[in-house]
């Protein structure tokens, strides 16, 4: 169904409520220059490793591994002021409009790529160059191989709906519900004003502030907050980006070092929030050859420690769940495996039992089978 119904109850205590954006394949983006040159990874639909054949296997992976699967398709787009809980009003429109206004300086454009970024600009506050999409877009996205394409805004604002009908639909009186947000494309790179690292929209931070604004309404003044568990293999640069003031909704991530892989610029232990949001942003940037028993564990486990402080005790739970961590990733370089996903999930129930939603992020393994075990493993950690 289009759209879901509001606040199911369920009598199955491993039901798993499922969102899912069918319409995802028609975003199937080829430009992945790196490094100065398309890099086409192996394994991908069309050289860019976030493609359609992402999905199937995950799907057929859920089927008949739960008691209980209902399954719900998002095809409604968010709308502006949804989108604007978490992105600037300038973004949205620019993202919204790009193709179509490339499409008609370029007929032989197919996807908009930044060509040249402001940064460079010293001295003077640099002025947008008059419908000249082309190079604008270089306002509004931070690297090379993010591209949009003409159904690229139409599907990342599909993947947005899903996370917020999810917010707005899990069962917050009951604190083992669970919802899996299965979409594409995924959204913890994107900013407050940027696109970027595959993303347009931030699905993790909007289903946030919507599960955020019920619990508080139910909660009746008291102190309220939710938690963002990052744990794709890179750092949710947008996520921290949208939180980095706010003492409402909590980030925390475990990730690939930026010494050594992206997004570079942010991620560090140091990085701890400004403002009403000191405090409250937790990062454990890992080494290239972290292992799972040495490394990742012992992190997540800090992590979990750090958010059981009475003043950090989260209400709900947002997971961005990236698979990229997982051994045989095309641009992850860790070796987690299926059984140390189940263990994340089994810790993180254990250690909260509040009302949790997991959000797809990233994951782009050569074995789409074992990236699904590994998705269902981890929800089952936490149904368990």
């Amino acid at each position: 169904q289009t759209r879901t119904r509001k606040h199911l109850e369920f009598s199955l205590y491993r039901m798993l409520r499922v969102y899912f954006t069918p319409n995802h394949i028609q975003h199937d983006p080829m430009t992945h220059s790196i490094s100065g040159h398309q890099d086409d990874v192996e394994c991908s639909d069309r050289g860019h490793p976030e493609c359609p054949s992402r999905i199937p296997a995950i799907l057929s992976s859920l089927e008949g591994s739960f008691e209980g699967l209902e399954m719900f398709n998002v095809t409604r787009e968010a709308s502006d002021s949804e989108l604007e809980r978490c992105h600037s009003p300038k973004m949205i429109t620019f993202l919204t409009n790009c193709y179509a206004k490339a499409k008609k300086q370029n007929v032989d454009v197919t996807e908009v790529v930044p060509g040249v970024f402001p940064s460079y600009v010293r001295y003077i506050q640099p002025q947008r160059p008059k419908d000249d999409v082309l190079s604008e877009i270089g306002l509004f996205c931070f690297d090379t191989c993010t591209p949009i394409g003409e159904f690229s805004i139409h599907c990342a604002k599909q993947a947005a709906s899903a996370a917020i009908d999810a917010a707005e639909d899990i069962d917050i009186e009951n604190n083992k519900s669970l919802t899996y947000v299965l979409v594409r494309p995924p959204g913890h790179h994107a900013t407050y004003e940027s696109c970027g690292g595959f993303c347009y929209f931030n699905s993790s931070a909007l289903a946030a502030v919507t599960l955020l604004e019920r619990l508080k309404e139910k909660n009746k003044g008291k102190l309220t907050r939710v938690a963002i568990i990052d744990i794709d293999y890179h750092h949710g640069n947008g996520t921290q980006d949208i939180f980095y003031t706010s003492s409402d909704v909590v980030y925390c991530s475990i990730h690939a070092d930026p010494d050594f892989d992206y997004p570079h610029f942010t991620g560090r232990a140091n990085e701890i929030g400004i403002d009403d949001g000191e405090g409250f942003n937790f990062n454990f940037p890992l080494p290239p050859d972290a292992l799972f028993d040495d490394d990742y564990l012992p992190a997540f486990q800090k992590l979990l420690k750090a958010m059981k402080n009475e003043n950090m005790n989260p209400d709900g739970i947002i997971v961005s769940l990236g698979m990229d961590a997982m051994a045989g990733d095309t641009v992850g370089s860790y070796h987690l495996n299926v059984d140390n996903y189940n263990t994340l999930g089994t810790l993180l129930k254990r250690s909260f039992q509040v009302p949790t939603i997991v959000v797809q992020e990233g994951g782009y393994n050569k074995s789409r089978e074992t990236m699904a075990a590994g998705i269902v493993a981890f929800l089952q950690g936490i149904l368990n």
